[in-house]
C-alpha cells in the first residue's frame, strides 16, 4: 500500500508510483479540455447569424475573424447606438485624411450591457474620398435586444 492520504488512495485506487500519477494528470487534463471545449455547449440563444440590413452579413457565429487594420480603426467613430424595431442599430462617421480615396470595411458588433455576450453583428463598407472628414455609415442587426445593447467597433479594414 502506498502513503495514507495519496492521490490514489483518495480517489479509490493503490498509489503505484510516477506512472500513476502521470496517467492520473493526464486524465484530469483531458477532463479540462473537455470541460473547455463543451462550456458554450446549451445556450438557448439561436445559433445562425442575426440578419443585417444596410450592411453585408458576417457569416459564422461572433468568433468569425474579422480584418482588423489598427492604423485605421482611429479614422471611424460610432456616434450613436439604438434600437431599431426588431434589432440594433450601429451609426457612425469614417474620415480619410489622406490623398486618395479609401475604402473602409467597418464590422459591429452589439453586446450585452456589461459586454459578456454578442447579441448580434453586421459590417457595412463606406468608400470615403481623399481628406473627407465625414462620411456616414450605418450598421444595423435584426436579433432580439436587451435593453442597454451596446455597439462595439471590432474591425476596420
Amino acid at each position: 500500500m502506498g502513503e495514507t492520504g495519496s492521490v490514489a488512495e483518495v480517489l479509490g485506487g493503490p498509489a503505484a508510483g510516477p506512472d500513476c500519477m502521470r496517467t492520473w494528470q493526464s486524465a484530469v487534463t483531458v477532463a479540462m479540455v473537455a470541460m473547455a471545449v463543451t462550456a458554450g455547449c446549451g445556450s438557448s440563444k439561436p445559433s445562425s447569424s442575426p440578419a443585417t440590413t444596410g450592411a453585408t452579413s458576417i457569416p459564422g457565429s461572433a468568433t468569425t475573424v474579422v480584418p482588423n487594420d489598427i492604423a485605421l480603426r482611429p479614422d471611424v467613430s460610432i456616434g450613436s447606438c439604438t434600437s431599431v424595431p426588431g434589432g440594433w442599430k450601429a451609426r457612425g462617421t469614417a474620415a480619410n485624411p489622406g490623398h486618395s480615396a479609401a475604402s473602409y470595411l467597418i464590422t459591429i458588433r452589439f453586446v450585452t450591457p456589461v459586454g459578456d455576450t454578442v447579441e448580434g453583428q453586421g459590417a457595412t463598407t463606406v468608400a470615403v474620398p481623399a481628406r473627407v472628414t465625414s462620411a456616414a455609415w450605418a450598421v444595423t442587426a435584426h436579433f432580439h435586444a436587451v435593453t442597454g445593447t451596446q455597439c462595439v467597433k471590432v474591425g476596420v479594414g
